[in-house]
């Protein structure tokens, strides 16, 4: 099923927006849209599927997927202040392109029991956002997901992890963390065949085995890159050397902005204008 409501309508609002299901089965596809300054709550649910193109989340839009084989499908995903993004149940929220995250309260962005599956043969760069509470110090919440899953049956991809916003309000002295919580019989991480996690310095707690693990502690003296077998797939996380890392992150912020601007015709970009806001940047 896949249905639209406009304006004030029922629960959504009292405000001249959209909100777009895909519910039951159904599948609706606005990965071609350039611009969006309506549609504030889009949903998936009941193994629907809602492909989004790439989208920057403003501040009151709330966007959500429910339920197995449900899914929000985007290339670049932009949580900005003021947004509302939940993944329960088994949903997956996948994408193509980066996902940056300026939220400062773990309450807006429910990853609990959802998964997150980045996938493309271009690198990633993936915003942690949590609070480093070490390894048995959270079960939920702190930006925590059930699971990351580099890569895919279409062939693998390289998801870097970064600390460019201050979402825990520490500051920028300390890194934050990732927490992977996993499930019963699900590690909180899966990288496919031929993938690779870069988790750098950043502290990256998952569910192995059964067991909570700080990903850095998997690595012997002197190892840079590491085999990760799920005994499903076989991928690798790696640390980069603190040069390299520096250069990565000094280029970031840079290569996410220009990935925003769609190309025109004769090569030069389009401004974009954020999801629901006025500003164009």
């Amino acid at each position: 099923m896949c249905r639209a409501v406009h304006g004030g309508a029922g629960g959504y609002g009292g405000t001249n927006s959209v909100h777009v299901a895909a519910t039951t089965g159904g599948v609706i596809d606005l990965s071609s849209f350039q611009e969006n300054e309506g549609i504030r709550y889009p949903t998936a649910a009941s193994s629907g599927i809602l492909r989004l193109g790439s989208l920057v989340m403003t501040s009151g839009m709330a966007t959500s997927a429910d339920g197995l084989d449900s899914r929000l499908e985007m290339g670049d995903f932009v949580l900005q202040t003021g947004a509302t993004l939940s993944v329960t149940d088994g949903a997956a929220l996948a994408i193509t392109g980066d996902l940056q995250n300026e939220l400062t309260d773990g309450n807006q962005c429910g990853f609990d029991t959802g998964i997150v599956r980045v996938d493309g043969a271009r690198g990633h760069w993936y915003e942690i956002a949590g609070v480093d509470l070490g390894v048995d110090g959270a079960t939920s919440g702190s930006f925590g997901l059930m699971q990351l899953v580099p890569g895919s049956d279409a062939g693998p991809a390289t998801v870097q992890l970064t600390d460019i916003h201050d979402n825990d309000g520490a500051g920028q002295g300390g890194l934050e963390a990732l927490h992977h919580y996993g499930s019963a019989g699900l590690d909180g991480v899966e990288i496919y065949n031929g993938s690779t996690l870069v988790i750098g310095s950043v502290q990256v707690y998952a569910l192995i085995n059964g067991n909570m693990v700080e990903l850095h502690d998997l690595f012997g003296p002197g190892e840079t890159v590491i085999s990760f077998d799920s005994g499903l797939n076989s991928g690798f996380i790696a640390i980069p050397k603190p040069v390299t890392l520096s250069l990565l992150a000094a280029g970031a912020l840079a290569a996410i902005l220009m990935s925003w601007q769609p190309v025109r015709h004769d090569g030069s970009r389009w401004p974009v204008r954020l999801a629901l806001g006025n500003e164009t940047r």
